[in-house]
C-alpha cells in the first residue's frame, strides 16, 4: 500500500501543480481576441471588484486571496533582476545594455510606494520620463543609444562576409553594474496607465535589435498586471487598453526582431520534461541540427552537454559492481569545452538552426557569478515540469533500465539491483543520482559548479534569486502542464512555429515497460522516503512557480498582438505539417530562427534535405580539439603522416564544404605524394567535394566515390555531375582511375570532359545507393565514345530498358572506346540479372559480335540468374543467351536462384519443374557454384559439379520440347493436421529410432528432415556450452506458431519445471520423514511469478524466433551467453535439471528439455539462420550419400563415362524435401514498439534524452 500511496502521490501532486499554475483551458480566436481586462480575469482566474470574472457568481471576497498571492508573485518576478545588483550573477547581457541598465535605474520609470498618487504624480512622471537624471547629460544619452546601434552595423557587416561565417566574437567585459536605488516590487504602480505606456514606449523604442529582452518584457508585462490588481481587478478603461495594446506589441516587436537577428535556439533540455518532444516540434517545423532521430536528442556533440544523472563511484561504492549507463556525475566539461560564442560560430558555419543543450548553461565552471545564458547569439528556451512529479518520472525510468542493466552484467549485479536500487530510500538516492534528486532545474540553470555541488548545499538565499534571474532572461519559458492552446499561443508568436511540441507525442512508458516485461513501479522509494524527496525540491517548486507566471506574462503579451492582427512571419501557416517526413517544415523554415539576421531564408529547405533525418550521417569530431579544427584553429591530423599517399575521407551530409578542413597546415610537398583519395558520402556534393580538392591535390592519380548519395537533389543534378565532371578533367591531369556515382534517372552531359585525362584508363559509373538505376541513355553513351585511352568500362547498379538493346550494342561496337578490353555490367536489384535482363543483354552482345564480325568472346561470368516459370522461352537452341555462352571461350555463372524471393513476398510453390529449370541452365552455361534453396546456399563441390554437368548434357539432349520431361509439378505437401499427425508419430520413436545420418534421399519426409536438423541442433547443445540461443523441445501446447503461442510455450515450460521441481522436494522430505499422504503443490514458490517475468526479460527484442508447433520445437534469441543459460536453466527447472518427464495421453513419457546451442565460429547468431543452416546440412549430407551409393540418389555410370552420373530424381527430391521442410516452421518476428500517438499529450517519462543507442532498439 505505501508503494502504491507513493505513486498515487506524485500523481497527485503534478494535478495540484498544474492547476496551480491558473493558465487558461481554451485559447480559441476569440480568447486570443477578447478585451484585455477580460483576458486578465480569465488567465490568472480572477473575480474583479466590478464583478467581472470567467466564473459566475464569484464576487469580490472570493478573489482576495488569489489576488493576493498573484501581487505577491509579481512582486518576486520584479525584484528577480536583484541577482545581478548583487554580483550573484555577472554576465546577465540584457541586463548590462544601456538603455536597460538606465531604465531600471529609473526603476521602470515608478515612483517609490511612499510617494502618494496625488495629480503631481503624473506631472512628476512625466518629468522623470521626459528628462535626463542630473547624473546623465544629453550628449551621454545620445552616446548610449548610438554605440548600440553602431554595434549592429557592424555586427551585420560582419555577416554580409561569408568569409567570417564561422567567426567567433570576443567575449564582453562587464563591470560591476550600480546598485538600484531600491527594489522594483517597493515601487508603486502607475497612477496614469495610459502615460506610463507612453512614455515607456519612447524608451523601447531606443532598444537595438541585437536582442529578444525578455527581461524587460516581462517587468514591463508585470506592472501592468500589478496596476490592474491594485485596482482591484476591475475593469480597465477603453484608453487603459488601447495603450497597453499598443506598448505590449512594441514588446513582441522587439521580442521578434531580436529572434530574426539571432536566428538559432538554444533549447535547455531538462531530462524527463518533455525534451525530445520540442526536439522533434523543432525537425516538425524545419529547424536544422546535426542529427534529428528518436536517439540523438538533438543535441550537438562538441558541446559535451551529455547527460550526468548517475554517481558512478557512488554506485560502485554502494552496489559492489560498476556502473553501466549515463554515469558522469562528476565530470565537467573539458576545459576547452566551447562557449556561447564558439557555440554559435559553430552552429553558423554548419548552417544549423537549433541544438539542444541537456546538461547545464556553460561558464560557472569555477563559480556561479560567471554562469552564461547564451541570449546574445541563441533564441533561449526551456520547458518547466512540475519538479515531483519530474523525479518520479526520472526514478521511474532509471529503475526500469537498470533493473535489465544490472542483470545483464550478470547474476550477481542483477541481485544487487534488488538489493540496493529497489525501494531505495531518500539518502540512497541521493547519493547515487545527486543532480537530480535534488533541484534538477535548478543546477540546470546555474552551470557546472552547482550542478556538481553536494545534496543540500543549494539554498534559497543564494540560488534561486539566481535562478530567478536566468530564468527571467530566458525568452521563452513554457510550462509542460499547461493547456496546450497556449503552448501553442506561445510557441507560434514566440518562435514562430505553427507545430507545438504538444502535436508530438513520441514516448510511451507503457509500451516500454511492457516491451521489457518490467514495471519500476512497484520498486519505487516507499511514500515517506518520495515526500522526503519532494521535500527536497523546494528550489524548483519556486522556480516553477514563476515559470508558470512567466508563461502568463508571455502569454498576454502575445495575445495582444494577435488580438492587433500582428503575425509572427508572412504566410506562417494555421496548422502543423501534416507529415513529418523528409521536406515537411520546408516551407516553415524554423519560423523566425532562419540564420543570423535572417539571411537562410529560402536555402533553408536545401540544410534541411541535407542535415535532417532518415539519413545516418557520421557526425563531426566532438572532442574539443577536433571542434576547434573544423573552425580551422588549428592543423588537420593529416600533418602528422608527412608520408601518406593515400587517403579516405568518411563524409557526412553537408559536409562537402569542409573537405578543405583536412588539409589544414599540411605543405605542398606532402599532398604532392597523395596520388589516391577515397571519398564515401551520404549525401554530400560531388562537385563541392571534387572543388574543395582541385588546386590541392595536383597528383592524384586514383579517385573513387562511394557511399548512399553524392549529390543534393534539392539542386539541379544534372549540373552538379556535370560540374564535378569538368572540375575533374580541369585539375586532376594525372587522373588514371576514377569511380563516380551519376545522378539517377539523369541523362549526364559532359562526359566527354574527362578526355583531358588523357593518363585515364578504368572507368567506373554507378547511381547513389538506395537511388534509382543506371540506364543507357544517349547522353552518356555519346561522351563515352569520346574517351580515347580508357581500357576497362565497369556500369554498375546498370539497367537496361525494353528496346535499349541498341544503344548497348552501340557502345561495344561504333561508340566503343577503341582502346576499350574489359567490360562489365552489375545488375541494378541486389538479387541478379532475371532471366529477361539477360535475354536483353545477351541480344545487345550478340549483335554487337557479329557487327565486329568477331566469332568468340573470351570470357562471359553471370554473378547472379533469377529463374522463373517463363525459362524455356529464353534456353531453347537458338535463343540469345545459349547462342552467347557458345560463343564464349569460358562462362562462369556463379549463383543460381531457381525460385527467386521477390521483396516483401512469401515463397510460393513453383508452378514448374525445377530440376528440368537447373539441368537446362547447367547444359547451357555450365553447372553454377552455387544453387540457393529455400533454405540457405548449397554450395557445390567440384566433383558434384562435373558428375551433374555431364548429366544435364545428356538429360539436354533427349529433352522434349513440350512439357517438362518429368511430369507434373511435385505434389503439395501433407495438410498441417497430417503434419501434426506424423511429427507426433516421429518424437514418439524411440531413441534407437531414425537418425540423421540415416535418413536417405530418396525415402527421407521432410518431418524427417527437420527432426533431424533438431537433432543436430540438441546434439549441439550436448557436446559444448555456451551460445545466444535457447532451443526448447518437447511436448508443447499445440497452436499455430504465433507470439502468442511462444509466450504459452514457454510459460507451458517454465511451470512445469516449477512443478517438478515441486514434486522433487516433496519426495525428499517425505523419505526423510518416512510419511506419506501430503498432497502435491498446486503453484511454485513465491518468487515463480517473479522467474517467469524475468524469462520475458532475457529474450532478445528485434529478432525472429523458429518456431515448429506439430515437430515441439522452439529457438529463442538472448542477447548474451549469460542469458542464454540464465533462460535455460529457468526452464529446467531451478535444481538444474535437463529435462522434465511430462506423461501423454496414451502413457507414454515425452522429455520436454531447454538447452543452450553454442555459437560456431564465424556462424549466425540468429535463430532462423541457424535452423536453416542446420536444415542444409542434413540436405547434403543426404546428397553426399546418394552419391556415395549407399541409397538411391546415385545411378550406374553414364555409357563411356568414368563418372557417375547423378540421377536428377535425387535432385528433384532434395529440392521438393527443402521446400516441403519450409512449410512445417515459420519465422515469427518479436514484436516492435506500437507506433506512437504524435498528436496526442506531452513527451512521457519513457525516453531516453540521452545521445546513446538503447541496446540497439530501434525507439
Amino acid at each position: 500500500m505505501l508503494r502504491v500511496a507513493a505513486v498515487l502521490w506524485c500523481a497527485l501532486a503534478a494535478c495540484q501543480a498544474a492547476a496551480a499554475l491558473g493558465v487558461p483551458a481554451s485559447t480559441g480566436d476569440d480568447n486570443v481576441r477578447q478585451g484585455l481586462s477580460a483576458k486578465l480575469a480569465r488567465v490568472f482566474n480572477i473575480t474583479g471588484g466590478d464583478g467581472s470574472s470567467n466564473a459566475a457568481g464569484a464576487g469580490p471576497a472570493a478573489a482576495a486571496a488569489p489576488m493576493s498571492e498573484l501581487r505577491e508573485a509579481v512582486g518576486l518576478l520584479l525584484d528577480a533582476v536583484e541577482a545581478h545588483y548583487s554580483g550573484l550573477l555577472r554576465r546577465a547581457h540584457e541586463l548590462h545594455d544601456p538603455v536597460v541598465a538606465a531604465l531600471l535605474q529609473e526603476r521602470l520609470l515608478l515612483q517609490p510606494a511612499a510617494a502618494s498618487a496625488t495629480t503631481g504624480a503624473r506631472r512628476r512622471l512625466s518629468a522623470a520620463a521626459a528628462s535626463p537624471s542630473p547624473s546623465q547629460s544629453p550628449s551621454s544619452t545620445d552616446s548610449r543609444i548610438s554605440n548600440p546601434t553602431r554595434r549592429l552595423a557592424k555586427r551585420r557587416d560582419r555577416d554580409a562576409q561569408p568569409d567570417l561565417e564561422s567567426a567567433t566574437e570576443p567575449e564582453p567585459s562587464y563591470s560591476q553594474p550600480k546598485p538600484l536605488p531600491g527594489r522594483l516590487s517597493e515601487t508603486s504602480s502607475p497612477a496614469d496607465l495610459v502615460a506610463w505606456c507612453a512614455h515607456m514606449r519612447a524608451r523601447l523604442a531606443s532598444l537595438s535589435s541585437n536582442m529578444s529582452y525578455s527581461v524587460v518584457r516581462r517587468l514591463v508585462a508585470a506592472v501592468v498586471v500589478r496596476a490592474w490588481l491594485d485596482k482591484g481587478a476591475a475593469a480597465l478603461t477603453t484608453e487603459e487598453e488601447a495603450a497597453v495594446r499598443q506598448l505590449f506589441v512594441q514588446l513582441y516587436d522587439i521580442h521578434r526582431r531580436g529572434a530574426v537577428h539571432k536566428g538559432m535556439m538554444d533549447y535547455m533540455h531538462v531530462s524527463k520534461s518533455g525534451g525530445t518532444s520540442w526536439c522533434h516540434a523543432a525537425q516538425l517545423n524545419g529547424c536544422t541540427t546535426q542529427r534529428f532521430d528518436k536517439y540523438h536528442v538533438c543535441g550537438v556533440k562538441a558541446f559535451e552537454d551529455k547527460v550526468r544523472w548517475v554517481d558512478g563511484a557512488a554506485h560502485k561504492r554502494l552496489t559492489g559492481h560498476e556502473p553501466t549507463r549515463w554515469s558522469l556525475h562528476g565530470t565537467p566539461r573539458n576545459a576547452s569545452s566551447p562557449g556561447c560564442a564558439a557555440r554559435a560560430a559553430m552552429m553558423r558555419a554548419n548552417g544549423w538552426t537549433y541544438y539542444s543543450n541537456e546538461y547545464t548553461l556553460t561558464g560557472g565552471a569555477a563559480a556561479m557569478a560567471d554562469v552564461e545564458l547564451c541570449s546574445r547569439h541563441f533564441v533561449t528556451a526551456i520547458l518547466f515540469r512540475n519538479p515531483v512529479a519530474r523525479l518520479a518520472s526520472h526514478l521511474r525510468f532509471l529503475l526500469l533500465h537498470y533493473s535489465r542493466f544490472m542483470k545483464e552484467q550478470g547474476a550477481e549485479q542483477g541481485a544487487a539491483f534488488y538489493k540496493t536500487y529497489a525501494n531505495a530510500n531518500a539518502s540512497f538516492w541521493h547519493a547515487v543520482a545527486p543532480a537530480i534528486t535534488d533541484n534538477y532545474f535548478a543546477r540546470t540553470l546555474l552551470g557546472e559548479a552547482v550542478w556538481h555541488a553536494r545534496v543540500g548545499s543549494l539554498s534559497a538565499a543564494v540560488h534561486l534569486p539566481a535562478g530567478r534571474l536566468v530564468l527571467l532572461g530566458t525568452d521563452l519559458v513554457l510550462p509542460l502542464e499547461a493547456d496546450p492552446g497556449v503552448s501553442s499561443v506561445l510557441l507560434r508568436w514566440g518562435a514562430g512555429w505553427p507545430a507545438s511540441f504538444t502535436d508530438v507525442h513520441d514516448k510511451d512508458i507503457a509500451a516500454l515497460q511492457a516491451h521489457f516485461a518490467f514495471d519500476p513501479r512497484p520498486y519505487l522509494p516507499a511514500a515517506p522516503e518520495l515526500q522526503h524527496l519532494a521535500t527536497d525540491q523546494a528550489i524548483d517548486m519556486a522556480l516553477y512557480r514563476q515559470a508558470g507566471l512567466t508563461g502568463q506574462l508571455d502569454y498576454l503579451v502575445y495575445s495582444e498582438a494577435a488580438a492587433a492582427g500582428v503575425v509572427p512571419w508572412e504566410g506562417i501557416p494555421d496548422r502543423p505539417p501534416a507529415d513529418d517526413g523528409p521536406g515537411a517544415g520546408d516551407a516553415v523554415e524554423c519560423g523566425l530562427l532562419r540564420g543570423p539576421a535572417g539571411r537562410w531564408a529560402g536555402s533553408l529547405p536545401q540544410h534541411r534535405s541535407r542535415r535532417l533525418p532518415f539519413l545516418r550521417r557520421r557526425p563531426p569530431p566532438s572532442s574539443p580539439a577536433g571542434a576547434a579544427w573544423q573552425q580551422g584553429h588549428v592543423r588537420s591530423p593529416l600533418t602528422k603522416f608527412p608520408g601518406c599517399n593515400s587517403l579516405e575521407l568518411q563524409l557526412g551530409r553537408g559536409c562537402d564544404r569542409l573537405v578543405s578542413l583536412a588539409f589544414v597546415g599540411t605543405t605542398a610537398a606532402a599532398r604532392q605524394r597523395i596520388t589516391r583519395l577515397k571519398a564515401r558520402g551520404d549525401g554530400c556534393d560531388a562537385a563541392g567535394v571534387v572543388d574543395a580538392l582541385a588546386l590541392r591535390l595536383p597528383a592524384l592519380e586514383e579517385l573513387e566515390f562511394r557511399g548512399a548519395g553524392v549529390y543534393d537533389y534539392a539542386a539541379d543534378t544534372a549540373a552538379c555531375g556535370q560540374l564535378a565532371l569538368c572540375t575533374i578533367a580541369d585539375f586532376f591531369p594525372r587522373l588514371r582511375r576514377l569511380v563516380l556515382l551519376l545522378p539517377d534517372y539523369t541523362a549526364l552531359a559532359g562526359l566527354g570532359a574527362l578526355a583531358a585525362c588523357a593518363q585515364l584508363r578504368e572507368l567506373t559509373l554507378s547511381t547513389p545507393k538506395w537511388s534509382g538505376p543506371l540506364e543507357l541513355m544517349r547522353p552518356l553513351l555519346e561522351g563515352l565514345t569520346q574517351l580515347q585511352q580508357l581500357e576497362r568500362l565497369t556500369l554498375r547498379r546498370f539497367q537496361l530498358d525494353t528496346g535499349d538493346e541498341q544503344l548497348l550494342t552501340q557502345l561495344l561496337t561504333t561508340h566503343r572506346p577503341p582502346n576499350l578490353l574489359s567490360f562489365k555490367l552489375t545488375e541494378w536489384l541486389a538479387a541478379g540479372f532475371d532471366m529477361d535482363c539477360a535475354d536483353q543483354l545477351a541480344r545487345a552482345v550478340l549483335a554487337a559480335a557479329d557487327q565486329l564480325q568477331q566469332l568468340t568472346l573470351p570470357e562471359l561470368v553471370i554473378g547472379h540468374l533469377e529463374l522463373n516459370g517463363d525459362w524455356r522461352h529464353y534456353l531453347q537452341p537458338g535463343d540469345p543467351l545459349p547462342c552467347l555462352a557458345a560463343r564464349c571461350g569460358r562462362v562462369e555463372l556463379r549463383c543460381l536462384l531457381y525460385e527467386p524471393q521477390r521483396y516483401g513476398q512469401q515463397r510460393k510453390a513453383p508452378a514448374w519443374d525445377p530440376v528440368q529449370q537447373v539441368l537446362a541452365v547447367t547444359r547451357r552455361l555450365g553447372l553454377p557454384r552455387s544453387l540457393l534453396l529455400e533454405h540457405g546456399e548449397w554450395e557445390l563441390q567440384a566433383t558434384q559439379a562435373q558428375e551433374l554437368a555431364l548429366h544435364g548434357a545428356a538429360a539436354g539432349a533427349a529433352e522434349p520440347a513440350g512439357p517438362p520431361a518429368g511430369g507434373p509439378a511435385a505434389p503439395e505437401a501433407p495438410t498441417e493436421r497430417r503434419q501434426t499427425r506424423q511429427m507426433s508419430r516421429l518424437q514418439q520413436q524411440p531413441q534407437q529410432g531414425v537418425r540423421p545420418q540415416q535418413l536417405q534421399l530418396a525415402t527421407a519426409t521432410p518431418e524427417q528432415v527437420l527432426l533431424a536438423a533438431v537433432d543436430e541442433l540438441a546434439a549441439e547443445a550436448a557436446q559444448a556450452a555456451g551460445g545466444h540461443l535457447v532451443l526448447l523441445r518437447g511436448a508443447l501446447p499445440p497452436g499455430e506458431g504465433s507470439m502468442g503461442w511462444i509466450k504459452g510455450a514457454v510459460a507451458h515450460r517454465f511451470w512445469l519445471a516449477v512443478l517438478e521441481q515441486a514434486r522433487q522436494q516433496q519426495q525428499q522430505q517425505e523419505e526423510r520423514r518416512r510419511g506419506a499422504g501430503v498432497a502435491l503443490p498446486t503453484a511454485g514458490p513465491p518468487s515463480s511469478v517473479g522467474e517467469l517475468q524475468r524469462c520475458w526479460e532475457l529474450l532478445e527484442p528485434k529478432r525472429s524466433y523458429a518456431v515448429a508447433p506439430a515437430a515441439g520445437m522452439l529457438l529463442l534469441n538472448c542477447r548474451t551467453d549469460q542469458r542464454a543459460a540464465e533462460l535455460a536453466a529457468l526452464l529446467s527447472g531451478a535444481a538444474g535439471a535437463s529435462s522434465v518427464q511430462q506423461r501423454g495421453e496414451a502413457g507414454s513419457e515425452q522429455a520436454v528439455t531447454a538447452a543452450v546451442i553454442p555459437t560456431q565460429a564465424g556462424g549466425s547468431l540468429a535463430a532462423c539462420s541457424v535452423l536453416s543452416s542446420r536444415i542444409v546440412k542434413v540436405l547434403t549430407d543426404m546428397w553426399a550419400r546418394s552419391e556415395q551409393g549407399s541409397g538411391s540418389g546415385a545411378s550406374s555410370a553414364a555409357s563411356g563415362s568414368k563418372h557417375k552420373v547423378v540421377n536428377k530424381e535425387a535432385l528433384r527430391q532434395l529440392l521438393a524435401l527443402d521446400h516441403g521442410v519450409r512449410r512445417l516452421w515459420v519465422s515469427v518476428q518479436h514484436p516492435s514498439r506500437p507506433k506512437s500517438d504524435r498528436y496526442r499529450g506531452t513527451d512521457s517519462p519513457s525516453d531516453d534524452d540521452d545521445d546513446d543507442y538503447i541496446d540497439g532498439l530501434g525507439w
